[in-house]
């Protein structure tokens, strides 16, 4: 059985996670019993699949150290060969002075040897993320040494001349991640990687869509990022009637509406082009998500664009639904929904909030009788996966 498991480690290094089911059956039945109720990290085929899914992560905390530097902290994962050291760019140009292979917490999700050691740290001179004038990229390349960053793995700050929220406010949209500076850049890392995959797919950008719908716009933590010739475009509705309180008094450019747990929406049929949320999805039960899908379908026009994050294989690996049976579970059905809710907003009424992950398989089978599914990118948000659909014409 050991010398299955080592040859399953590096067969599936070669393998699709898509297909994994495929290469467990019919022969290796046994040792999928075996492994059933055990943990994945408890061996080897399950901590190689962890891995597998944990290629290319990145999560980098933020924190204004003075008004001329800023520390990056967190964990990054490489493409390629795990034990590769990934290199870091500010606006094009590499950092040099950082420290690798830190122990982090990362470590004991995706190697509970911890020999790996994915930390990572470095300092930024030169900018205050607090009173950003222009858009800066922080990048990450991995594998060979000729490769170049992934555009979508990158992180993004930039201008913004909207006021800060309170801690209150920041609080109810990333709870433990509530400081200012997680907040501008899981915003500004958003819109701006947005606006790059509609150009990818032949839009202008922005300019290309006159009605544009946040789903779940918080305290405006992506708004505030658009250009002011954009802003009269842009709608924002969330359940959260205390940030919508705050955008109304604070954004008041931009139209704010706050909307019941459940749908309809007060938005006519065919209102909106482009249609973006971000972990909206990654906290709906099986029923509220279908009932959102056929809401957005209705208020989305002919050709419109939805954008939607999901909990894929990049959140899987380090959420902790690691127990053998759980996986499979979630093979078989496509969801996984968790028993407890998600506390960040309870004391919003009606709140059912939890967290839900999705396979792709899931999504193109069950999202695509709503609309056409163009493509799913791990690791857009954060860990989460960006869905990209479009209504049929």
């Amino acid at each position: 059985m050991d010398d299955y498991l080592t040859f399953g480690r590096h067969h599936l290094a070669a393998t699709h996670q898509g297909a994994f089911a495929q290469h467990l059956e019919p022969e290796p039945r046994p040792i999928l019993d075996f492994l059933r109720m055990t943990n994945l990290k408890q061996n080897r085929l399950g901590l190689a699949l962890i891995q597998e899914w944990a290629r290319g992560m990145l999560g980098l905390n933020v924190e204004q150290i003075d008004k001329r530097t800023t520390e990056f902290t967190g964990f990054a994962i490489p493409h390629g060969d795990l034990g590769g050291d990934p290199r870091f760019f500010v606006n094009g140009e590499r950092v040099t002075d950082i420290e690798l292979h830190i122990p982090n917490h990362i470590d004991t999700a995706i190697d509970p040897e911890g020999g790996r050691h994915f930390g990572v740290r470095f300092r930024v001179k030169g900018f205050d993320v607090l009173n950003i004038k222009k858009r800066i990229e922080i990048a990450m390349a991995s594998g060979p040494s000729w490769a170049q960053p992934d555009p979508y793995g990158s992180l993004w700050f930039g201008p913004s001349s909207d006021p800060l929220p309170a801690a209150a406010n920041l609080t109810r949209i990333g709870g433990r991640d509530g400081a200012p500076e997680q907040y501008l850049k899981f915003g500004a890392t958003f819109i701006y990687k947005l606006e790059y995959l509609l150009k990818q797919m032949g839009y202008e950008g922005f300019s290309s869509f006159d009605r544009i719908l946040d789903w779940g716009c918080g305290c405006g933590r992506m708004l505030r990022f658009f250009d002011k010739s954009d802003r009269h475009r842009l709608t924002g509705i969330d359940i959260d009637g205390q940030n919508i309180a705050w955008n109304r008094e604070n954004m008041g450019d931009i139209q704010f509406e706050q909307i019941s747990t459940d749908p309809p929406t007060p938005f006519e049929d065919g209102r909106f082009n482009l249609i973006y949320a971000n972990s909206v999805m990654t906290h709906l039960t099986v029923d509220d998500q279908f009932a959102w899908l056929q809401e957005l379908a209705r208020i989305a026009a002919p050709g419109a664009v939805i954008a939607l994050t999901i909990h894929g294989w990049h959140s899987w690996a380090i959420l902790g639904w690691q127990e053998m049976n759980t996986l499979l579970h979630f093979k078989e059905n496509g969801i996984r929904v968790a028993a407890e809710l998600n506390p960040d907003i309870a004391d919003v009424p009606g709140n059912r909030y939890t967290d839900t992950a999705h396979t792709h398989e899931y999504i193109y089978r069950e999202w695509g009788k709503y609309f056409e599914v163009h493509g799913i990118v791990e690791g857009f948000s954060g860990t989460q996966a960006m869905v990209i659909l479009k209504t049929r014409t």
